[in-house]
C-alpha cells in the first residue's frame, strides 16, 4: 500500500513540476524532477522482496536513504516571497521615491 502511495506522489511531483514545501519554500524544476524520479524508483524497489532475514535490513536502509536524500533536496529548495514581503518591499520603494 505504501509503495502505491509513493508511486502516486512521485508521478504528482513529475506532473506538477514544483512542490510547495512550506509557506515560504518550494522545490522547482529541475530538482523536483529528480526528486520525483527518485521517489518512483524507491517505490519500485519497495516491491522487491530480498528473501528471509534481509527484508527488515533492506527496508531500513531504503527508508534511511529516502529520508537523507529528501533532506538534501529540501535543503536546496528556494525561498519564495510571501505576499506580505512583496507589499512591504513595494511600500518601502514608494516611500523612497
Amino acid at each position: 500500500m505504501l509503495q502505491i502511495v509513493l508511486m502516486i506522489i512521485g508521478v504528482y511531483i513529475l506532473a506538477k513540476g514544483k512542490i510547495k514545501i512550506s509557506s515560504n519554500r518550494e522545490l522547482s524544476r529541475p530538482l523536483s524532477t529528480y526528486f520525483g524520479i527518485i521517489v518512483i524508483i524507491w517505490s519500485a524497489l519497495m516491491f522487491l522482496d530480498t528473501g528471509v532475514g534481509f527484508g527488515a535490513v533492506y527496508y531500513l536502509i531504503l527508508w534511511i536513504s529516502l529520508i537523507l536524500i529528501s533532506f538534501i533536496f529540501l535543503s536546496k529548495s528556494k525561498k519564495i516571497n510571501s505576499e506580505e514581503d512583496v507589499l512591504k518591499s513595494q511600500n518601502s520603494q514608494n516611500i523612497q521615491k
